[in-house]
């Protein structure tokens, strides 16, 4: 089964998108933080790893980070961000930009798959 990864990130997101599916992963791209921080509260949205940017339009990154927290406690976050301020709630910072033999690390640490 394919693994799911969440993208919330406005203007790196599509980037990430196409390079997650190069992996062999599935990813969904949200670029609202409002948009994300309602589908996974209502449970509309599940993945199995989500990166996430502290500077969203809508509500911050933070928000979405603590709500994913409470709603799967046991998916692990990796905040994603271009300055060093950290969240307290994600399991992992990153500092953008980076190279997609990093990011494909950072997913291996925390899931793995057969990949295609």
């Amino acid at each position: 089964m394919t693994k799911t990864i969440l993208i919330v990130e406005d203007m790196y997101g599509e980037f990430l998108e196409e390079i997650i599916k190069r992996f062999g992963y599935c990813p969904i791209l949200y670029s609202n933080g409002n948009e994300a921080f309602s589908d996974v509260r209502d449970k509309i949205v599940k993945y199995d790893l989500a990166f996430i940017d502290l500077s969203l339009p809508g509500c911050g990154g933070d928000q979405v980070i603590e709500i994913s927290k409470e709603v799967y406690p046991s998916v692990p976050v990796i905040c994603i961000s271009g300055y060093k301020t950290q969240s307290t709630k994600a399991d992992q910072h990153i500092v953008k930009p980076f190279e997609p033999s990093f990011l494909r690390q950072i997913i291996s640490g925390y899931i793995s798959q057969e990949l295609k």
